[in-house]
Order: structure tokens, then C-alpha cells, then sequence
């Protein structure tokens, strides 16, 4: 049975209470719209809510806010939500067999390491990224615009960019990478920046792509602040939220609540209805009937057209199709209760395990290792020599 009391007045409904769900009901409800959230579980976040996995264990699926765009960080005034960050310096460390890189946010210090690699290397891999910078700028694209697809985007493309432009979206990283860079450890750096967390190897084409977030994210907006993460071209900049990722969660809620907004957990939306090829409103799994002007869908594609449409509404090849698209996971996150902190092998004489504990790091000796490591996780085997 149907309940049709509810949602009365609604703007938008947004189904799903992830981040991405999060961010889009508080720039619409800030906008003045009456947005309702429904989120199937108990909590908000999807993978950056608060989990306790162990008693007094508390964290989240995700291990960071990644670069997190300041754009969105201004414009909903999230710091004004109570979120704060803890910006670590260095902010990552990258392991070797020969040593550690220390990813300091001092350019300075990057480059003298970058050099002790292969002499000359920093000029390189500064040259690199600034050309990156500038392809990006070219592109006419914007994260905060629909997508255009990738020949419209090349008509874009001036001449004097053309083979960069073909090398990052055509070629491999590999490629790219070993065109412009001499040692294995830089680009072991940035090949765990284009490759993060995706099950693809260095040698297929498109892999250079990853490379071109920053870039992009850099031509959507200005620099404002000193502290922005995208100064710093290895990621892991943004810091870590005080209270973990559930931190960013709660401030994209008191947002959402303070334009009034509503949100509703315990509410798993079983259908979406549709009236003359427009949805129109939601039934939940408990029956409550939820209707709006607009509705946003902010989870897995497939569980949207498998569960929740109907044929027609999209039409059943429509629904063949998104049901036959693979999703299979490409990393995993372990979590750890240690009675001390972990102690790195090859710290830089005079630093010690306490002063990078709050840091990520990686481990990746050469895109070679990135290649195996990758490779024997397609065959669906553990590798003898993990990429972390």
C-alpha cells in the first residue's frame, strides 16, 4: 500500500545520502529549493560515512578526501559547518627499496630529491606537469560542466598541443612517461597518481589520463588560498578531516539542514514514478510516496535502472544494456588496530616514524611494479610484490 502524505512542497528529491548526493542537495538547497535527501541506510555518506568496524574503531571505506575541490569547500562554506583539516607536511611519503621520498610541500625540497634520482630530473618533471597545466587550460572543459565528448573536445585542441593531447588521451602512461621523464622512481610518482586505486596497467591506452585531474580541476578554478591541494601535483595536500572522513559528512548535512533541507535514513526508494517520460516522484520499500519537480539520482547506475525502473520509463534494451556493464572492484582498504606507530625503512637522517604518521603513503618502486602488480590482479591473483 501506497502513502501518499509525503513530500508535499518538494523541489527536488536527491536518492542517495553519499557525498556526491550531499554536495549536490546543499548547493541546490542554498540555491532556495525545498530538497529532501533518502538514503536506504541508517547514516549518511555512502563510503565516507562513519562506520564503527571494531568497539571504540571508528572509520570510513574511503582513506581521503583525495583533492579536495576548494571550489566546493568555499561555496557551501564548509569550514563555517564546523569542518576543519589537519594539513600535514610532508603529506605523503613514497616508499622504495633505496629509501623514502619525502613529499614535502616545499617545491624546493621535492626538486633536490627529484634530482639525487637522475640528475636534471626536477626540470623534467616540472617541465611535464606545466605542459599538463597547459593542455589543461586548452581543453575547454570544467568540472563544474556536462561532460562533451572527446572529439568535440580535441576540435579544441591548438596545433602546438596536439601530439600532448594525443600521448595523454590516445597513448599510455607508459609511454608518456618514459618519453619525458629518465628515472623509474618519478615516475613511479606520478604513476601512482594517474593509476590510483583503477585496476589498469601503465602499458593500455588512456592511463595518462589520471594525470589530467589536476590540470583540469586547476582551468574550472582559480587559485584563492595558499593551502590549496592543487599547488602540490602529488595529491594528498587537502590534509586529513579532524574526525575523519564522517567529518565531511556531518558539514554537508549542517549545510543541508540550514537551508532547510530535509534528509530521511531508513528510506530505500523501491521504485521511481513517471508520468508522460518524466519522473515525477519515489515510492520507498515501506511504501511512502515521495513527489517533486526534479529527481536526482546519486547512487550505482545499475541499481537505479535494474531496481527502480521500469521498461517504460527507459525501454528494456536500455536496461539489458546498463545491467551488462562490469562492476568489479579494483582495490581494497584494510583496517588496522596497532599498538604503536608504524615505523618506516629508509627515513632521510633525522626523521622519524612520528613526524610522517599522519601522511599517506605509497609503495611503488617503478612502473614496472605497477604493471605486475596490476596484471596479476586481473588474472584475480594476489601479487607477490603488492603496489600500495
Amino acid at each position: 500500500m501506497v502513502s501518499k502524505d509525503s513530500g508535499a512542497g518538494l523541489d527536488v528529491i536527491v536518492v542517495g545520502g553519499g557525498h556526491n548526493g550531499l554536495v549536490a542537495a546543499g548547493y541546490l538547497a542554498k540555491a532556495g529549493l525545498k530538497v529532501a535527501v533518502l538514503e536506504a541506510r541508517h547514516i549518511l555518506g555512502g563510503p565516507c560515512g562513519a562506520i564503527e568496524f571494531l568497539p571504540g574503531y571508528r572509520s570510513a571505506i574511503t582513506n581521503s578526501p583525495g583533492s579536495f575541490e576548494p571550489r566546493i569547500l568555499r561555496d557551501l562554506d564548509l569550514e563555517g559547518h564546523g569542518l576543519r583539516f589537519h594539513r600535514t607536511d610532508p603529506n605523503v611519503v613514497h616508499v622504495f627499496p633505496e629509501g623514502c621520498f619525502i613529499g614535502w610541500r616545499d617545491r624546493e625540497a621535492v626538486a633536490t630529491q627529484l634530482d639525487a634520482f637522475a640528475p636534471g630530473e626536477a626540470a623534467r618533471y616540472n617541465s611535464l606537469l606545466s605542459r599538463l597545466e597547459e593542455l589543461g587550460r586548452h581543453l575547454g572543459v570544467s568540472v563544474f560542466e556536462p561532460s562533451r565528448s572527446l572529439a568535440e573536445v580535441a576540435r579544441h585542441v591548438p596545433k602546438a598541443h596536439e601530439r600532448l593531447f594525443e600521448q595523454v588521451f590516445l597513448g599510455s602512461l607508459l609511454e608518456l612517461l618514459d618519453e619525458n621523464l629518465r628515472s623509474e622512481q618519478a615516475k613511479a610518482l606520478l604513476g601512482m597518481v594517474a593509476l590510483n586505486a583503477t585496476l589498469t596497467p601503465p602499458s593500455a591506452p588512456g592511463t595518462a589520463i589520471g594525470l589530467m585531474m589536476r590540470p583540469i580541476s586547476l582551468a574550472s578554478s582559480p587559485v584563492l588560498e595558499a593551502n590549496d591541494p592543487r599547488r602540490t601535483a602529488l595529491r594528498g595536500s587537502t590534509g586529513l578531516p579532524i574526525g575523519g572522513m564522517g567529518a565531511i559528512i556531518d558539514a554537508l548535512q549542517s549545510v543541508l539542514l540550514a537551508h532547510g533541507g530535509e534528509v530521511h535514513t531508513n528510506m530505500r526508494v523501491a521504485s521511481v514514478l513517471h508520468e508522460h517520460g518524466r519522473a515525477v516522484g519515489v515510492v520507498t520499500s515501506s511504501g511512502r510516496e515521495f513527489r517533486a519537480r526534479r529527481i536526482i539520482s546519486a547512487i550505482n547506475p545499475r541499481t537505479l535502472f535494474a531496481d527502480m525502473l521500469d521498461d517504460d520509463a527507459v525501454g528494456a534494451e536500455m536496461r539489458r544494456e546498463v545491467a551488462a556493464v562490469p562492476m568489479r572492484g579494483s582495490a581494497f582498504k584494510m583496517f588496522l588496530a596497532l599498538d604503536g606507530l608504524p615505523r618506516y625503512r629508509g627515513l632521510p637522517d633525522g626523521m622519524n616514524s612520528a613526524q610522517v604518521a599522519g601522511t599517506q603513503f605509497r609503495i611503488a618502486s617503478s612502473l614496472a611494479h605497477i604493471e605486475d602488480a596490476v596484471l596479476d590482479g586481473l588474472r584475480g591473483v594476489p601479487s607477490d610484490e603488492p603496489i600500495m
